[in-house]
């Protein structure tokens, strides 16, 4: 194409899509629109943006005309709605956690496309969470926080790979905007990283939120349904009240961790007790301490009290109090991740 040519044609493309390009740009949410009383300031900038939007033009003509290949832009735009997202991070060949479980984190979005709650739907979930801090801002926003704590967890590289499904309005819009940003983060720490995306229909969300309450209906919106997510009880909570492995085990790492602090003379009497149930441990104690009362007599003074003291500790421990619970689980949680990432020391920066 000759040189006339080419600005002939940059000239009708410029022509043609400023209108359209201006008025995008005034009605776009990161500006703020004009009022009918225009100061001069006010006109000095819609001149600017006006010469801007000229411009953009000239050059994305100048980029078709040429072949000249400008990349995508990292999709930080709010989308508006309400929305509910959930991750699902697995471990990448390099993870060293405890073992193969995923990380698992739901988020519902206010209309304004912003975080309104966010959850861990399993422990490996809780601990991304905690590692991600504060959570605050637009989808943009959260994913790469979560991404940058999952991959602290060795969830995120060495072919990891991440599962995103969403519902709300534009729930396609939404996943879109959060593979991109997948990518962009993969490319600036330099690791593999695979998503894939599913859209859900408002009648399978309702099926989801269905399962943990009986206050949903089908024909709840959609705002309806994501107040319903955001209301949901913690994970720790709801496994107290299932009465999931996940009890015994923060039971069983915390009791452990009591008699590794005391007496080795002490230690032995407790040697019946083994991760179990919740109700055959609580049992084990309560005849460890039965026990205890029988033969404690024969028992120096100040061993007896000693052994008398955890067995106490141990049987308000175990007491059926879901903020007992709670606390228990806060300090198994930290250890864990505290174990992870002693493990992947050196494999993440």
């Amino acid at each position: 194409m000759r040189i006339g040519e080419i600005k002939k044609r940059m000239c009708e493309e410029a022509e043609a899509a400023t209108p359209d390009v201006s008025e995008r740009v005034v009605k776009s949410s990161y500006i703020e629109k004009p009022s009918k009383k225009t100061d001069g300031v006010s006109k000095k900038r819609n001149m600017k943006i006006a010469f801007s939007s000229v411009a953009a033009v000239l050059v994305l003509a100048i980029a078709v005309t040429t072949g000249v290949y400008l990349g995508r832009p990292k999709a930080t735009g709010p989308v508006s709605g309400y929305y509910y997202a959930n991750f699902v991070l697995e471990k990448g060949a390099a993870a060293a956690a405890e073992d193969d479980g995923t990380a698992t984190v739901s988020f519902t979005f206010d209309s304004a496309g912003n975080l309104e709650s966010a959850r861990g739907d399993d422990k490996y979930g809780d601990m991304v969470l905690r590692v991600a801090g504060d959570l605050s801002g637009n989808y943009s926003e959260i994913t790469e926080k979560i991404l940058d704590a999952g991959r602290r967890l060795g969830y995120v590289g060495g072919n990891a790979g991440i599962i995103v499904t969403a519902a709300g309005e534009k729930a396609g819009k939404l996943l879109d905007g959060i593979k991109a940003e997948v990518e962009v983060f993969a490319g600036k720490c330099n690791i593999d990283v695979s998503v894939s995306g599913m859209e859900l229909s408002k009648n399978e969300l309702y099926n989801k939120a269905a399962e943990f309450s009986k206050n949903v209906t089908s024909s709840m919106s959609f705002e309806e349904l994501n107040t319903a997510f955001a209301s949901r009880k913690s994970f720790i909570e709801e496994s107290w009240e299932r009465g999931d492995d996940i009890i015994s085990d923060i039971y069983y790492d915390y009791i452990v961790t009591v008699l590794n602090e005391t007496d080795p003379e002490i230690i032995k009497y407790f040697e019946t007790f083994k991760n179990e149930s919740f109700k055959d441990m609580k049992d084990t104690l309560s005849g460890i301490s039965d026990n205890l009362q029988t033969v404690g007599k024969l028992l120096p003074d100040e061993l007896r009290t000693e052994i008398e003291s955890v067995v106490e500790t141990i049987d308000m421990i175990i007491a059926d109090t879901v903020d007992t619970v709670k606390k228990i689980y806060n300090n198994y949680i930290v250890k864990q991740i505290d174990i992870i990432q002693t493990a992947l020391k050196g494999d993440i920066s």
